[in-house]
């Protein structure tokens, strides 16, 4: 018997990561969009719109520091915070560069030369794995709220600089590294207009139910 094709769910399309996020907050602004672990026996919850509020603090914030048009690693656990990172790297024109956190060193100190880093968020068990590289901006996971709390005072001042900022769907918003199974990690381009159709593409073929934390 032949497979037979699929009715496919009906997906709004999302053009890139920006307009994902600020579509989300629109239309279901008071919905859970993410539980996670504080401790062995506390969760906690943020709504989408927490989410979206702290991704533009967060990259106000950096646009202050003068993080513009920057290559900025990603070293840490899975977390909210790695999540917020991402997010207001990539939705402000910079470009996010992943890195795991259980390479070598060695290893991290060449994708970061390969990727043309200059800033890197990182937690703090993975301090001591950051290369020493000249001029290398250095922001702590941990200190996030702080960073966010700065950046909401800019915003409340009136600075929509971020928040302004237009995607260009075609340009490079993330370089992943691949697993290097044949020989030496190599960087993917990759662009919010193809993020996005990965996303659409997805959702329209699997509709994803429940909770996980």
């Amino acid at each position: 018997m032949k497979n037979r094709p699929y009715a496919l769910y009906e997906i709004p399309p999302i053009r890139d990561l920006k307009e994902l996020l600020w579509r989300k907050e629109e239309q279901m602004p008071e919905k859970i969009a993410f539980t996670y672990s504080v401790s062995r026996s506390q969760t906690a919850e943020k709504t989408y719109h927490d989410f979206y509020c702290e991704v533009n603090a967060l990259g106000a914030w950096e646009y202050q520091k003068g993080f513009c048009g920057a290559h900025i690693a990603i070293i840490g656990e899975n977390s909210y915070e790695w999540l917020l990172a991402f997010c207001s790297i990539v939705n402000g024109g910079n470009v996010a560069v992943p890195i795991d956190k259980e390479l070598s060193k060695k290893e991290i100190t060449r994708l970061f030369h390969q990727a043309d880093v200059t800033v890197v968020f990182c937690s703090k068990s993975c301090r001591e794995l950051i290369p020493e590289m000249e001029k290398l901006v250095i922001c702590s996971m941990s200190e996030l709220k702080k960073y966010i709390e700065e950046g909401q005072r800019f915003i409340s001042i009136g600075d929509a600089e971020y928040k302004d900022h237009l995607i260009d769907r075609k340009k490079t918003c993330c370089i992943m590294f691949t697993s290097g199974t044949s020989g030496m990690s190599k960087g993917v381009m990759l662009s919010h207009e193809s993020i996005a159709a990965d996303i659409v593409g997805s959702c329209q073929l699997f509709r994803l139910e429940g909770n996980t934390i």
